[in-house]
């Protein structure tokens, strides 16, 4: 009996072993994706940078050109790039805790464009249109004709049923 017990703790042990190694895989996987995903963003804010300073020197070198166009258009860039990177980053973020979402609603859904997955993900984590609208950028009125595009495309336009609720289901439990 002594034996057959001491067998059962050592096999105890390295399945806790094992599954702590899965753990510290997992973290240094996480780790390395975040590391990767600074790395680009700081690539694509030198890259970004690099592009308004050459804008900057043609103003200041050509005093012919239209400087409002040129701030303008620098104020836009710079406000896209911004908002890529938040959404980059909330992605990351809902991915750690949703890994299934995106995956099991484009096995359903596979010809869902960019924008309707972030509406997706937003109307999943019961955002209202007008909370979706600030983050965004769209206007409200944008926004729901997209939600009654996806209800369409959903096969709830004629059921009544509700795209949050019919969201949730591709959460991870």
């Amino acid at each position: 009996m002594f034996f057959s017990s001491k067998k059962d703790n050592d096999s105890e042990s390295v399945e806790q072993i094992k599954s702590e190694l899965d753990d510290l895989r997992e973290q240094v996987s996480s780790h390395d994706r975040q590391l990767t995903m600074t790395f680009m963003k700081l690539m694509e804010k030198e890259k970004l940078i690099d592009t308004i300073l050459a804008e900057l020197r043609k103003i200041q070198d050509d005093p012919s050109i239209d400087t409002q166009a040129v701030v303008r258009r620098l104020i836009n860039e710079l406000t896209m790039s911004l908002n890529s990177n938040r959404w980059k980053e909330f992605e990351f973020r809902f991915h750690k805790v949703n890994k299934d979402f995106l995956p099991k609603l484009l096995a359903d859904f596979p010809d869902l464009t960019l924008n309707e997955r972030k509406l997706s993900i937003f109307l999943a984590m019961d955002m209202s249109t007008k909370e979706i609208s600030g983050i965004t950028g769209q206007s409200v009125h944008t926004l729901t004709i997209a939600r009654g595009r996806m209800r369409k495309k959903f096969g709830l336009a004629h059921t009544g049923g509700e795209l949050n609720s019919f969201l949730h289901k591709y959460l991870s439990k």
